[in-house]
């Protein structure tokens, strides 16, 4: 029978992947990798880029074409079937980038390149490449004793598996919830799009009535427009105690003994390693200089954050008495109050936006965004297969004409997939010997599914583009150290306004009917007020805002600028309110930050959902929210501090 994962494609099959392929899959490409490794290190004496690094790359490509679609299924299509595989491989490529860590005749080989005469003529990614190679190799126990050794390799093994574990565990416990509901009266204040989700939902389980989850499609419109009190605080208290040994269904996902185990088995192998404890151990790799320093920053930020936020707090809580006689706010009416305030405000409602960002709209204004900004084209291929028929494939050219890269976009939420949004490496940019490969990246949300005719929200796109606009030649290094004079922006040419792009795809709805004035500005006015309701007092020698301080404290929209700033008002000039709306485009269309973040340039280009937790190269499994990233890292492997 042939293996899909083992059949060289252009990308993975997704229709012909089955559980059964997975583990003899990645037995037969660990042991072909480690007999190649053994005779790359033996026909060699002296050590070079094109001899060691270039075969290594080899290596790790072949091993990551046919672990990446697991990594990756595993996230967005789980089933018991594929879990039990996928966790079987992940011991495995635990012990595999523990022995590359390990090996003393490839650390050897590494240490001659950084000490010969080549070294010096490498650009600044290539001594990237061997630096932290071989800092990596001594983060993965080289110099310990065999002992030691072996026992950081266990340590490794288990912490994969539980990280693992977690995740599966937060998944099990947010699909198991549900709340089943008949009394259309339950459901008042719900926006029309929620209650259209909850029937479609219920439907599909052969349900009446309408049926609430702890999906955030479902989840927060009860949270911010309920009008029934004790559905809110039901919806939250299950949400907040999943996978614990309370709430509904306490105890039977708990991952307290997880994050026990978790905890105790970092701290030894910090230990093991010659570190106090595993704060120190995973600043190795980072920018920050010590614990003390961290913890010196975030009480910073808490200190100027905390004052903004007590009167956005106290002015949610006085509207909320005076307007609704609620004197007893709790967590989950802080959502819903600071939405009535924003109505009451600024006269804006979300659901009245709705016909205005459904998301093939969205995605052509977010594509022009793009296009216009770095002289590209952004095109659906629909020939690629997929693993849902959601999901939607798309080419990116530059001006001559050249594929610079592909994505895929899994924008909806469903069942058996992760929560949260993330962008994830499916082919790392490689440079070939007949030619360059493009790289190609997952784009990965949970927005609101369509529901009858209603085309769903916007969908975030803004993680895709870091790997695809690169030209380095040290592969495993390539994006924001190489680029400049050969990146996606044509030298010489001037960057368009990425709002006004926007705004002229996005400012009509499905109909053609103009986005009113009234809403329009109104939006711009509500964001402006939030920007810069944690903004300092402008004055001479005044201290510029701490990176924390956005505005965003618990009531959403809900604080006046401070003093010295004026309020947004129509005698604004029109660039400044056309820069205003721009903001609420971006919100829109996903301009912040929510999904993976650059995790550190080392190895592929790996990118990672905001736990920052490792790659499965480094360790299988391993983040506690996320599935973790499917590119494998380059050499040495899991040792390397996270």
């Amino acid at each position: 029978m042939t293996n899909p994962l083992l059949t060289p494609t252009d990308l993975p099959s997704y229709a012909a992947i089955q559980p059964e392929h997975v583990e003899p899959a990645i037995d037969h490409r660990l042991a072909e990798n480690r007999a190649d490794l053994e005779r790359l290190l033996a026909v060699n004496a002296v050590y070079s880029w094109d001899n060691l690094i270039r075969p290594l790359e080899d290596l790790e490509d072949r091993l990551n074409k046919a672990w990446s679609p697991v990594n990756h299924l595993h996230s967005v299509c789980d089933s018991e079937a594929l879990r039990a595989a996928y966790n079987a491989c992940l011991p495995k490529l635990s012990a595999y980038y523990s022995e590359l860590g390990q090996h003393p005749g490839l650390y050897r080989a590494y240490q001659q390149i950084a000490d010969g005469p080549e070294y010096a003529r490498f650009d600044p990614a290539q001594r990237k490449v061997i630096t932290d190679a071989l800092r990596d190799f001594r983060l993965s126990g080289i110099a310990l004793p065999p002992d030691q050794q072996a026992r950081y390799r266990d340590i490794q093994q288990e912490l994969a598996q539980l990280g693992a574990k977690f995740s599966e565990n937060v998944l099990d416990a947010t699909q198991a919830w549900t709340k089943h509901l008949t009394d259309e009266a339950q459901l008042a204040g719900l926006p029309d799009s929620a209650r259209a989700l909850a029937r479609q939902t219920a439907q599909q389980r052969g349900l009446d009535g309408w049926l609430l989850t702890l999906e955030l499609p479902s989840y927060l419109p009860v949270l911010s427009y309920a009008d029934d009190r004790e559905l809110r605080r039901e919806l939250y208290s299950a949400y907040c105690t999943r996978a614990s040994e309370q709430g509904p269904n306490g105890g039977q996902w708990d991952n307290g003994p997880v994050m026990e185990r978790i905890l105790a088995l970092r701290h030894e192998l910090a230990r093991l390693l010659g570190f106090h404890d595993y704060t120190e151990y995973s600043l190795a790799t980072k920018m920050a200089d010590s614990p003390d320093q961290v913890l010196d920053f975030l009480a910073d930020l808490a200190r100027r954050a905390r004052p903004q936020a007590q009167r956005e707090l106290d002015e949610l809580r006085t509207f909320a008495r005076e307007q609704f006689g609620a004197d007893d706010l709790q967590v989950w009416d802080i959502g819903y109050y600071a939405e009535k305030l924003r109505q009451h405000r600024y006269q804006l409602s979300q659901e009245e936006l709705r016909p205005y960002f459904p998301l093939p709209r969205v995605l052509t204004g977010l594509f022009a965004v793009a296009e216009r900004l770095f002289a590209i084209a952004i095109r659906p291929l629909d020939s690629v297969e997929v693993w849902h028929p959601d999901v939607r494939v798309y080419e990116i050219v530059d001006a001559a004409g050249t594929r610079r890269g592909r994505f895929y976009l899994d924008g909806y939420a469903r069942p058996h997939k992760r929560g949260g949004a993330w962008m994830d490496g499916c082919l790392a940019r490689r440079r070939l010997a007949e030619a360059v490969r493009s790289p190609a990246a997952y784009l990965v949300g949970n927005f609101t599914p369509p529901v009858g005719d209603d085309p769903g929200l916007s969908a975030s796109g803004g993680h895709s583009r870091g790997g695809m606009g690169c030209r380095g030649t040290a592969q495993p290094v390539h994006g924001e150290l190489v680029l400049g004079e050969g990146g996606a922006r044509p030298a010489g040419r001037p960057l368009p306004n990425r709002r006004t792009a926007a705004g002229r795809t996005l400012s009509t709805d499905a109909g053609g009917q103009a986005l009113p004035g009234r809403d329009f500005d109104g939006a711009a006015t509500g964001i402006w007020a939030v920007r810069l309701s944690a903004a300092p007092r402008l004055r001479p020698g005044a201290r510029r805002a701490g990176a924390g301080d956005t505005g965003r404290s618990t009531p959403t929209g809900g604080g006046h600028p401070p003093a010295g700033l004026e309020p947004f008002c129509q005698r604004l000039h029109p660039h400044l309110r056309r820069r205003l709306r721009g903001g609420l485009l971006q919100l829109q269309m996903g301009g912040s930050t929510i999904g993976g973040r650059l995790q550190r340039l080392r190895g592929q280009r790996d990118f990672q959902r905001c736990d920052r937790r490792a790659v499965p190269g480094k360790h299988p499994g391993s983040g506690r929210f996320a599935p973790g990233a499917g590119q494998l890292r380059r050499l040495p492997g899991p040792g390397a501090a996270n």
